[in-house]
């Protein structure tokens, strides 16, 4: 289909990679906050989703902290 439509590679590569690849890792951490909803587990299911939420967040600004050493020891 993809090969009719005359779309780029670079595109493809996003909307199959980046989109549907993001959706499927999302869908994923969501069934299991529902299945640990469901086995009555809910003090699991918060722990995972503040755990999750806030671990990333702090390891996103640890790489651009990392990021900013990084280019500026390069530059010298």
């Amino acid at each position: 289909m993809t090969d009719v439509m005359n779309i780029s590679p670079n595109l493809r590569a996003l909307v199959f990679i980046g989109f549907i690849g993001g959706y499927t890792t999302f869908s994923t951490f969501m069934i299991e906050n529902l299945n640990l909803i469901r086995s009555s587990e809910v003090k699991g299911m918060v722990m995972n989703l503040l755990l999750n939420n806030l671990l990333g967040l702090v390891l996103v600004i640890a790489g651009f902290m990392f990021g900013k050493y990084f280019i500026n020891l390069m530059r010298g």
